[in-house]
């Protein structure tokens, strides 16, 4: 199971090349060229939202889904990442939903977890993932093979709490609430570097 896959690594999330035990977040174009090379290397294709205001958001979304499509049958392509949204980003919010649920839909399609950014969207995010899952929400996507997994998560033990009841993972990076270590269970969490990789 893909789940099983990602606990191989002791880096979900990094966007430093070069770790075979890391999953590398790429942007589409460079995912493509990745899956044409016989590099051992693990990754993610991201759509983040910061990235959708300096393109038309149709053409990010295309590029997105079809270097998803092109590396479907790759085995180092492992998730789906880093995409949601953000609060403190240029692109509208109506922009980031849209393009984040199309990301979901593409998830649910191809069965592959999910690294979220979220940035003080915790509402929008369960809303979202509703609309996508049904009611389930991150639960259901995790049942259907679509782990939701929130990373460089850095807030308190209570919002851990509630996300995690809900159904979503947390990854910790450099930076994080120790609390959330001994108040949340060691399967619901995964290790990221996120820029900080050497």
């Amino acid at each position: 199971m893909i789940f099983e896959t990602l606990r191989q690594f002791d880096d979900i999330h990094t966007h430093v090349m070069g770790n075979p035990r890391a999953v590398c977040s790429l942007p589409p174009e460079e995912a493509i060229i990745l899956s044409r090379t016989c590099q051992n290397q693990s990754f993610s294709i991201m759509l983040h939202p910061w990235h959708i205001c300096q393109h038309p958001r149709h053409d990010l979304f295309s590029q997105f889904a079809e270097a998803v499509s092109a590396c479907s049958s790759d085995e180092r392509f492992v998730a789906i990442g880093e995409c949601g949204l953000d609060s403190e980003c240029d692109t509208p919010l109506s922009d980031q939903i849209v393009c984040f649920e199309q990301a979901l839909l593409i998830a649910r399609q191809y069965r592959k977890p999910v690294i979220l950014h979220i940035v003080r969207m915790w509402d929008q995010l369960l809303l979202s993932t509703r609309r996508v899952f049904g009611q389930g929400g991150a639960a259901t996507a995790d049942a259907e093979g679509c782990r939701l997994i929130v990373h460089g998560y850095r807030k308190n033990l209570a919002l851990a709490q509630q996300l995690v009841a809900q159904g979503y993972y947390l990854s910790l990076g450099s930076k994080f609430n120790p609390a959330v270590l001994t108040g949340i269970a060691p399967e619901k969490i995964y290790r990221e570097t996120d820029e900080t990789a050497k």
